[in-house]
């Protein structure tokens, strides 16, 4: 309805957030005099859009987006959201440069199986994730379409699916179970646990430095520390990888 679009306002034209003395200014300065009270959110559409001329997978152009992001946070006190595409493989997730995950407060994915659209909860910094916070499906309207809520739920999809974060713990796993100098036999205590005889283990703290290890210089200590604990929690939950004391090995 008209009222429950009565906040809503729109900048149709194409802005350049890459350069600093470009269009950032004069877009906080646009958001200001929409006088908005207790604005929420602000969206750009799309992050690539927003960049002329920059390179996605440079950690300089990047981190000028990421920076525009947070400077519009800090003038407006609001969210700000990127929109912004995968790449050819949806399972590895966004496009570009790492620092823009790394940065990131929260990631959510709109996915498709088959007429309905799921919104999957990525990433959370310091919460739960790897959820479907719900779904819909795309209805004609004349020559365009509109979002149509709907209680179904591809439940098995969302629960199945990795995280970012949960696929390179997983990868980083099978990577220590393959290096013969850090993998062993399970300790008889194991057994107990769930572990099976003859499987292979490895310690959490070699599993977590192959974790760090891939993220590269980029990621500060504290975000890798972070990204480890996503993905080993989501990996347990999800019944993929099992743990106890000291040791992990797969499920």
């Amino acid at each position: 309805t008209p009222d429950a679009l009565c906040r809503l306002r729109v900048i149709e034209s194409r802005v350049n957030l890459l350069a600093k003395d470009a269009d950032l200014p004069k877009l906080i300065g646009s958001i200001k005099a929409a006088k908005l009270e207790d604005l929420k959110l602000v969206v750009v559409d799309t992050l690539n859009r927003a960049m002329p001329g920059g390179n996605e997978n440079a950690s300089e152009d990047m981190g000028l987006m990421i920076d525009a992001a947070s400077a519009i946070v800090s003038a407006m006190g609001c969210t700000f959201v990127y929109i912004h595409h995968s790449g050819k493989e949806e399972a590895k997730g966004s496009r570009g440069h790492s620092s823009l995950k790394a940065a990131t407060e929260f990631e959510i994915s709109i996915r498709r199986h088959g007429d309905i659209r799921d919104i999957y909860v990525e990433k959370v910094r310091d919460a739960e994730d790897g959820y479907t916070l719900a779904a819909f499906t795309l209805e004609s309207v004349g020559s365009s379409v509109v979002v149509a809520p709907t209680d179904a739920r591809p439940e098995r999809a969302s629960r199945n699916r990795l995280t970012g974060a949960e696929q390179a713990a997983l990868d980083a796993l099978h990577a220590v179970l393959d290096d013969r100098k850090r993998r062993r036999d399970p300790p008889v205590g194991l057994l107990d646990h769930g572990a099976k005889q003859g499987q292979l283990v490895v310690t959490i703290e070699d599993w977590r430095q192959e974790v760090y290890a891939r993220k590269g210089a980029d990621f500060s200590q504290d975000a890798k520390r972070k990204e480890f604990q996503r993905g080993r929690a989501g990996l347990q939950r999800k019944q993929r990888v099992m743990i106890h004391e000291e040791f992990a090995w797969l499920a």
